[in-house]
């Protein structure tokens, strides 16, 4: 019984009512099956409603509370009924109606309707009759009412709703004042507010909505659709129906009421904008060609107005000659297609029949199918009101005309859009009809929960109610109890926050984070915690999620951004219950309770809680309680007062003690008028007609959009950053189960087959189906996803595509690849997958040197230690094994603690490297890994040596840090610095992805930014600048020589399986090893000594882990010469003995490796193999060779001297201008100033003391030196010139210095000479530095420009043209012995050598005169030294130019304006301001002073004074000379000598000394070995050899080697002066004829010969001269007189 009813067997047939209450008393009528009101109700106008609402009583009608009825017949009167009293007003109908009864009800009903319909491929009739065609839209208005109307209100659409890419679900949607259904699925028929609204099938396809104010919709779905209008309406509409004005001139008034005069125009205003273009109807989905030309169309079209015709009758009262063209139209659109005809005859049928007009049979003239559905068949004029359930009749009055459509065959009535019989009716309840057997819940909080009997056709309702979990509501269409909504939490982006709560804020914190945890234990929900760690991104100031932490039913997912995968997904934990898989772009992890995580890889984190978790969670996705505002609760339960304060407190406490504040966000991004192109770039998110326009209404677009622009302003409108914005709206709206349409253009286009062979990009694709373990696949129980998918044939396992044939194996919930092996959770089995489910497992053990354990993910055997390596160009493999490569040429952080290490008890250690070697910080000490002398330190807690081929220093809390001195460094550390460490070598977190963290604490993608962001401040190394390329990309390697040296001649030797190295493949992969080797070998063209060293540091590495390799290094490749008295040993000890330890190699607990041990009988002392006998001291920790001389002390209070190892000290102190200090770690007393000297070009002299003099030069000058007895090291700097013919000099300067003596030889730089008291070495192409270990520097840019530098401490002890160095200008003038000189020119004769100087004076013609033509000219270019933002701005205000002005004039003058006058005093104070640490801008090109650099070099204004030079591609010496200007060598060239060679051109080092490749010499003190250096290897090799009898070992003419021995001499001059063959002098003036010379001893079978001389008076003087001389030689006599040619001496040579 209806509502406040019962049903009563025996109840009166006469109930009462409220128009007679008194009805039952008196009833004539039996009694009766019926509904009687309940008690307190009464009938009113057929519902039982409480007696005090009861209606009233006019003119003998009852009218219900609230009724408003038209009365008389004229319509004259409204009357309202109000509190049982009629109230009425004057009424009269409009213009365009009439008074009557409709279905028995008076009222003013409209004169006339109008239709408008929809057809087939957007074929549209107005109201008004105007046709136009439109192909269709997402959304489009049919009609409705515009602006205020005293007329119902009611707007009917039609839209589609995409149901996947390719498909549609088309819905017609019609709204009316006062009516609303909330979204609930109802079946067909029903009645809608009151009766307003009827809606039932009038076919099986057919459906028709009727109003009770005269506006029908039929639809003949889904082709065809009609709306009728009564005329009432008329001007009142819009749409793409017309105004409904009777005018078909003015239909296409758009939406704001302008009238355009194009339908396309008219339609696009009349639709809404979701991605129209994908809508519009197809014209393809019809077979084309049936009919084949435009007269066969028009022939079959015109059926519509054939003379006794099917359309006869209709033709000749509704015009079907519009409907023809239409018709044609439609078959050239479809090409000849039959069904378009088909249908353009079915809406004419249909447009007759509306208007009551009979219509033949022409279905089967035209072959027209109906195609109607099962158990229905066609009636060209069936009912509109055809018997339907559950009545089995129509349920309303019908009042439709009939139509042609499918009807319910015989028997059978509607049920819905099907045919069923009587007993398959459901049930009418409540105003809806539901299915048989249909179970639904009932009343306004769901109390009861009913079921429809199909059987009876009744419903039958039993008391119920949702549980906790649930909720009463309408969920996808259907009402009912539902569980209450879960909680989704997002981070996305910056990253931007919405909590489960809804609360929307940005946080760029930089640190880890609690997200969610579960605070609330008492409700014994399953616990679960996810952490985010934030990074900063690309140098902006926002911070994106860069991993993410799940810790969920005792496990720990752990997901980070480009994390290389360590397990293979899908991955299946506690049987199921916990589930880590990929699908598109993002991980999943998900529960059997709910709970799940999705992680996109830094852009897009979401976190998903079921409902019952309300309340009990928190983390800055909030406590899930339905309330916004105690989202910010930190906790301690207090409300944070902003989001970043709110942020901070919920920081996860961390060993990396990183800055976590974000950068300064800009305030532009954040006003709308400065961001209008970011705004631009997004608008796609929320476009209505864009590609996801259908998900605005599942998923608010603006959040989104808001935090798109913030991020694309904030990167500078990156696309990349646009990509993941725009994608993280997209993978919202897949998650909400909406279509997104493909977006990605070509700059955002996935390249899905160069990432992951055998895939492709797919807008919505799954691997559900397809994965290796798609038997327990996780990803099913996703949506679809963007993303790369696996092709055809191919399934995913890991990250890979494969045939499904190649699948691997499943084991304890893991997948493995073939191939792939792994420990079991005991570590005491080694299992591998063989072949699909091929798993075999076998006992196994680690080695004892390493410990089973889980890292990164990962169990295996471990090293208790972890390695950093950095080798070659160089590159970096990290503690997590990140690989990097950096050509940095500055100072770096390789490794150093991070954080809060105090509280882990360990100690705190820094390594850098810089230009000068390795420095390591260790506690309070620092070393430079330079010198090799052994020591300890701190107990022997810290102890440096010597191991194999490098310097070690090793600690007793487990560092190691070792160093070649040239390329090669490991720095170990112990298994409890994990995530204690940062710098290049990462931060030993057992993640790689990581690795590239910068000092800020950001991830960096780049080996350069990460690199440049460990650079030690302060740097002023003239080469330290940014590098212009990064990784392996630095080196152009042709494909001929990256297939050369990836060969088993060269780098391929490491990967080659059966070769030298293959033992150590398993420990060690070779491919990063032989990558890093071809890229050195590229960049070096071969040469052997880079590839040896390559392959070095993959041994060195593999017999670290204990691994013996096979020989590989062979005569002649790689080969290692070992310092005298040591050889070389391939396993030798890494702990050889020394002097300070001769029993190390005993409890040696390093592995054995290639080193040089020293020969038997010698022992290592401070690097270097002596006698054990030599042995020197080990003092105070430290060992010091025999005779070492040291300062020891703070205030070096002791001068200490090994002898017979024992140390000597005496006291000792620093001198007045000395102070105690360091320098290059050694202890001493060092000058507090220094001062320099110059000579420049044409002479200009400037002094130690700031005189300034010029000379013209001499054969030779003294320089300086030092004058008498000084406790100070002596030296002298002379400046020669000797004569390279008659008109020109070769140039030398001449260093000497005590103690230190090379014997005339000539040497090739670089060179160490007196035990590295001297360093000399080319400091450009044209520039070479002479250093000592006393503080005086030479630098010569020759051959113009000498400087001398010199420490103050050598004060008032100098002499020389530089002066006396006493810091008084004006006494700079001294002679040599002692005289204080007033002129220059005197000053400086006095320190000249003889010989010939004024042939020696530097010419002031050899430049080309008259450049700059008067003094004024001069003064203007010369100027440039002062002049404000002129290149020398910086240094004029430091260092006063106005003297170096003058200067620069007198040498314009000097040689008549020549250019290079005025470019050699430019570049002589350029020189002087670099030497002072001040920069100079760049002056050549304006005053065009060309540098005229050699063959290939270039000009560098602030060059290196330390270039990378022959053999060793390096600086051979530790670098402290500040940069200069000068001809460094091109890229990939190092100086050999004056010139530029690639590194194939070097020689090699020997002995101390650099050898030109080829070159051939002597070695050993007696020229015991003939030596030659392979250019090739970069090695010398010796043979043993000697003189000959007839040589010597000397040198000659600068060459050391074998010599013939010295020619006898002997002379007579003069009157005469006699030498003899062995050097003595004597006189003697006989007058006869004597023997000078001749063979006395023939035993040694020499030539004979015999030399006679006559001597004779000269000019009557008491002195004689040879007058004849007379040679017999080989039987020969030569006679030779004063009188023949003239002669009047004679020479005699011979051999001894």
């Amino acid at each position: 019984c209806p509502e406040h009813s019962h049903f009563e067997s025996q109840g009166t047939s006469c109930p009462a009512t409220c128009s007679n209450p008194f009805a039952p008393i008196n009833c004539p009528l039996p009694n009766q099956e019926s509904c009687i009101c309940d008690d307190g109700y009464i009938l009113s106008a057929g519902q039982c409603v409480p007696k005090a609402n009861c209606g009233c009583v006019f003119e003998g009608f009852y009218y219900s509370e609230g009724q408003s009825v038209v009365l008389g017949e004229d319509c004259g009167r409204q009357c309202v009924c109000n509190s049982r009293s009629m109230v009425c007003t004057q009424h009269q109908c409009g213009q365009a109606e009439v008074c009557g009864l409709h279905n028995g009800v008076r009222g003013c009903r409209p004169i006339s309707y109008a239709t408008c319909s929809v057809e087939s491929l957007g074929l549209y009739h107005t109201f008004d009759g105007q046709t136009f065609r439109y192909p269709g839209a997402c959304g489009l208005t049919l009609a409705r009412v515009m602006g205020p109307s005293q007329l119902p209100y009611f707007v009917l659409t039609v839209e589609k709703v995409p149901r996947g890419l390719q498909d549609f679900s088309r819905f017609l949607k019609f709204e009316t004042g006062g009516t609303h259904v909330d979204g609930e699925m109802v079946g067909l028929p029903i009645s809608v507010g009151s009766s307003q609204i009827h809606i039932y099938h009038s076919s099986a396809r057919g459906f028709v909505l009727e109003t009770n104010f005269g506006v029908t919709v039929r639809a003949d779905w889904p082709h065809i659709v009609r709306i009728t209008a009564p005329t009432t309406y008329n001007g009142t509409l819009g749409g793409l129906c017309g105004n409904l004005n009777g005018n078909a001139e003015d239909e296409f008034y758009s939406p704001d009421g302008v009238l355009l005069h194009e339908s396309q125009l008219f339609a696009d205003s009349w639709r809404d904008g979701s991605l129209s273009a994908h809508c519009e109807d197809p014209t393809d989905m019809w077979e084309p060609g049936h009919y084949q030309n435009r007269s066969e169309f028009r022939e079959h079209c015109s059926i519509m107005a054939m003379n006794d015709g099917p359309f006869d009758e209709c033709s000749r009262t509704l015009d079907p000659w519009q409907r023809i063209e239409d018709c044609i139209q439609m078959l050239e659109q479809t090409d000849g297609a039959r069904e378009a005809l088909c249908e353009a005859l079915r809406g004419y049928t249909l447009h007759c029949q509306q208007n009551g007009i009979t219509v033949g049979e022409w279905r089967s003239i035209t072959h027209c199918d109906p195609n109607c559905p099962a158990n229905t068949h066609f009636e060209l004029c069936g009912t509109s009101c055809p018997a339907s359930c559950p009545s089995l009749s129509f349920p309303f009055q019908c009042t439709l005309p009939c139509q042609g459509g499918c009807q319910c065959n015989d028997g059978l009535v509607l049920d819905g859009d099907h045919c069923v019989p009587p007993t398959g009716c459901g049930c009418h309840y409540d105003g809806r009809y539901r299915q048989p057997g249909e179970q639904f819940w009932h009343g306004e909080e769901c109390q009861f929960l009913c079921v429809c009997d199909g059987i009876t056709g009744n419903v039958r309702c039993t008391p119920s109610s949702c549980s906790e979990q649930e909720i009463c509501r309408v969920v996808e269409g259907e009402y009912g109890c539902h569980p209450h909504p879960h909680g989704s939490c997002y981070a996305s982006g910056d990253p931007h926050y919405k909590s489960f709560d809804g609360t929307y804020f940005d946080f760029q914190g930089r640190c880890r984070y609690v997200l969610a945890k579960v605070c609330d234990d008492t409700r014994g929900l399953p616990h679960f915690q996810v952490d985010a760690r934030n990074d900063g991104w690309h140098g902006w100031p926002v911070s994106i999620t860069v991993e993410v932490f799940v810790n969920v039913s005792g496990h720990l997912v752990h997901m980070s951004k480009d994390m290389n995968e360590i397990r293979n997904l899908p991955v299946y934990l506690d049987s199921g219950r916990v589930s880590v898989y990929s699908t598109g772009q993002f991980i999943y992890v998900s529960t059997d309770f709910g709970f799940g995580v999705s992680y996109g890889g830094s852009w897009q984190l979401n976190i998903v809680v079921p409902a019952d978790y309300n309340g009990v969670v928190c983390g800055l996705c909030g406590n899930f309680n339905g309330l916004l505002e105690d989202d910010f609760l930190t906790p301690s339960g207090v409300l944070a007062p902003s989001a970043d304060q709110f942020g901070t407190e919920w920081m996860v406490e961390d060993d990396m003690s990183y800055d976590c504040g974000g950068g300064d966000i800009p305030g532009y991004c954040q006003d709308e008028s400065t961001t209008l192109i970011s705004q631009a770039l997004c608008e796609i998110i929320r476009d209505s007609q864009g590609p996801f326009s259908f998900c605005h209404g599942s998923v608010d677009p603006m959040a989104y959009f808001n935090n798109c622009v913030f991020d694309v302003c904030i990167s500078e409108n990156s696309n990349d950053v646009l990509c993941h914005s725009v994608q993280a709206y997209v993978s919202a709206c897949q998650s909400a189960n909406t279509v997104v349409y493909p977006w990605r253009e070509i700059a955002s286009f996935m390249d899905c087959s160069s990432n992951i062979p055998n895939s492709h990009y797919e807008v919505c694709g799954t691997d559900c189906g397809h994965t290796c373990a798609s038997s327990i696949d996780a990803s099913c129980e996703h949506t679809c996803s963007e993303g790369c998918f696996c092709d055809e044939g191919f399934v995913r396992s890991g990250g890979l595509c494969i045939p499904v044939e190649q699948c691997g194996c499943l084991y304890d919930g893991f997948y493995y690849n073939i191939g792939e092996q792994f420990w079991d959770s005991t570590c005491s089995q080694r299992c591998q997958c063989f072949a699909p489910n091929d798993l075999r497992c076998s006992a196994s053990v680690c080695p004892p040197t390493m410990n089973c354990a889980v890292r990164n993910g990962h169990r295996d055997c471990y090293s208790p230690m972890s390695t950093c390596t950095v080798w070659g160009d160089p590159h970096y493999i990290t503690f997590d094994g990140a690989v990097a490569h950096f050509q940095g040429t500055c100072s770096y952080e390789i490794a150093q603690t991070c954080g809060n290490v105090t509280d882990n008890d360990l100690e705190r250690v820094k390594v850098s490297w810089t230009s000068n070697g390795v420095n390591a910080k260790i506690s309070s000490f620092t070393f430079s890994l330079l010198r090799s002398t052994p020591f300890t330190l701190h107990n022997g807690s810290i102890q440096v040596y010597q191991s194999g081929f490098s310097l070690a220093i090793s600690t007793d809390f487990g560092l190691l840090v070792t160093y070649d001195a040239y390329s090669y460094v490991t720095i170990s550390v112990p298994y409890d610095y994990q995530n204690a460490t940062c710098g290049l070598c990462g931060n030993y977190n057992l993640r790689s992805e990581d690795d590239f963290r910068s000092i800020s604490g950001e991830v960096l993608s780049s080996d350069v930014d990460f690199a440049n962001s460990w650079k030690v401040e302060g740097d002023t190394d003239p080469e330290c600048h940014d590098v212009r390329c990064t990784g392996l990309g630095c080196a152009v390697c042709t494909a001929n020589e990256m297939s050369l040296y990836s060969d088993t001649n060269h780098c391929g030797i490491l990967g080659d399986v059966s070769g030298p190295f293959a033992s150590c493949h398993s420990v060690f992969s070779p491919q990063t090893y032989i990558e890093n080797c071809v890229y050195d070998l590229c960049l070096g063209g071969g040469y052997q000594p880079i590839l040896c060293q390559a392959l070095n540091v993959y041994s060195a590495q593999c017999q670290q882990q204990g691994v013996q390799l096979g020989r590989w290094r062979q005569p002649g490749f790689c080969e290692i010469q070992c310092p005298e008295h040591s050889h070389f040993e391939s396993q030798g000890t890494s702990c050889p003995a020394t002097c300070s330890n001769p029993f190390a190699p005993i409890n040696c607990p390093l592995p054995n490796q290639e080193s040089c041990i020293c020969d038997d009988g010698y022992i290592l002392s401070a690097g270097q193999c002596v006698p054990k006998a030599n042995c020197g001291c080990v003092f105070e920790g430290f060992y010091y060779s025999e005779g070492q001389s040291v300062v020891l002390g703070e205030d070096c209070g002791r001068q200490c001297v090994c002898n017979s190892r024992s140390m000597v000290c005496t006291q000792h102190q620093c001198g007045q201008a000395e102070v105690c200090g360091l320098h290059n770690g050694v202890r001493g007393c060092r000058p507090i100033s220094y001062a320099t000297c110059s000579v420049e070009s044409l002479g200009l002299y400037h002094t130690f003391d700031g005189q300034t003099f010029r000379y013209p030069g001499a054969c030779g000058l003294t320089l300086a030196r030092v004058m008498g007895p000084s406790q100070l090291p002596y030296f002298v700097l002379t400046v020669e010139k000797v004569p390279r013919g008659l008109q020109d000099f070769s140039r030398f300067l001449k260093f000497e210095t005590g103690g230190t003596h090379v014997d005339g030889e000539m040497v090739g730089l670089p060179i160490s000479v007196g035990s590295s008291q001297i360093h000399i070495y080319h400091s450009s192409a044209r520039g070479f530095v002479l250093e000592t270990n006393f503080g005086v520097t030479v630098r010569a840019d020759w051959p113009h420009i000498v400087r001398i530098t010199a420490p103050t401490t050598y004060n008032g002890t100098l002499g020389g043209l530089c002066g006396n160095l006493n810091g008084n200008a004006e006494d700079e003038f001294y002679s040599p012995d002692g005289v204080l000189l007033h002129e220059s020119q005197l000053f400086a004769d006095s320190w000249r050598d003889g010989s010939l100087s004024a042939h020696c004076e530097d010419p002031t013609d050899m430049w080309e005169p008259g450049h700059y033509q008067n003094r004024s000219e001069f003064r203007e270019h010369c100027s440039i030294m002062a002049m404000n933002d002129g290149p020398f701005d910086e240094c004029s205000r430091t260092l006063d130019p106005w003297q170096r002005i003058e200067d620069c004039i007198q040498m314009l003058e000097q040689t008549d304006g020549a250019r290079e006058a005025l470019c050699e005093a430019l570049r002589g104070y350029t020189l002087h301001c670099q030497q002072n640490g001040i920069t100079v801008g760049e002056w050549r090109s304006i005053t065009h002073c060309d540098p005229n650099c050699p063959a290939n070099t270039h000009f560098e204004l602030c060059g290196t004074s330390c270039p990378a030079s022959c053999p060793s591609l390096s600086f051979p010496f530790q670098c402290t000379l500040p940069c200069q200007g000068g001809c460094q060598c091109n890229d990939g060239l190092v100086l050999d000598g004056d010139h530029c060679v690639p590194p194939t051109g070097c020689g090699c080092h020997y002995d101390g000394r650099y050898r030109q490749p080829g070159e051939q010499f002597w070695h050993g003190e007696e020229c015991q070995f003939l030596c030659v250096c392979d250019g090739i290897t970069g090695n010398v090799r010796c043979t043993p050899s000697s003189c000959s009898e007839q040589e010597i070992c000397r040198v000659v003419e600068g060459e050391y080697g074998c010599h013939p021995h010295p020619h006898g001499s002997c002379y007579a001059s003069g009157d005469p002066h006699y030498k003899s063959f062995d050097g003595t002098y004597f006189d003697f003036q006989g007058r006869c004829r004597y023997v000078l010379a001749k063979v006395c001893d023939d035993t040694r079978g020499l030539p004979h010969f015999q030399v006679d001389a006559r001597n004779d008076g000269w000019h009557g003087w008491p002195v004689s001269i040879t007058v004849e001389v007379f040679v017999n030689v080989s039987g020969h006599l030569v006679h030779m007189s004063k009188d023949m040619n003239g002669y009047s001496a004679v020479k005699v040579s011979c051999s001894n």
